[in-house]
């Protein structure tokens, strides 16, 4: 199998815009840790423009790139919209710790995880297994024929 390094991947590749109306972008950060086989990854969402979510997520892109506590670095940033999902499961928790998350408590994160469809969960899932070392599957159809 091949794999990516770290210094080959680039955080940003978290970083997308979410389905659906206004405009809301989100940056997922997966675990750094490459033998981990845990699924979760933390969420950092805004509404507007991907510039202005770069420029207040980029605390915790640095803490990820060293591998330090980027979930409390993400739960402790201002006006953005912070947690963490199961890729698996699609439950929601607080970005420090393992105790689920109560979205109709949080408005804002209800708001974010509705518009996590299956495509934007599988875009997270390829920034896993990249952020793992591994090369991605391809995109479900990338190769031109509909996958069924």
């Amino acid at each position: 199998m091949t794999s990516t390094t770290a210094s080959e991947f680039n955080v940003e590749q978290g970083l997308m815009e979410l389905p659906g109306t206004p405009a809301r972008w989100i940056w997922a950060f997966t675990c750094p840790e490459p033998k981990c086989a845990c699924r979760t990854a933390v969420v950092l969402s805004l509404a507007g423009e991907r510039e202005l979510l770069l420029e207040l997520g980029r605390p915790v892109a640095d803490a990820w790139l060293r591998d330090a506590t980027y979930g409390q670095t993400a739960q402790d940033l201002k006006g953005v919209t912070v947690f963490a999902v199961d890729l698996d499961t699609h439950e929601l928790f607080s970005p420090v710790g393992d105790a689920p998350l109560n979205a109709a408590a949080h408005p804002e994160v209800r708001e974010v995880a509705d518009r996590l469809d299956d495509d934007v969960l599988d875009a997270i899932a390829r920034v896993w297994e990249m952020g793992k070392g591994q090369l991605p599957l391809p995109d479900p159809g990338a190769d031109g024929r509909r996958s069924r």
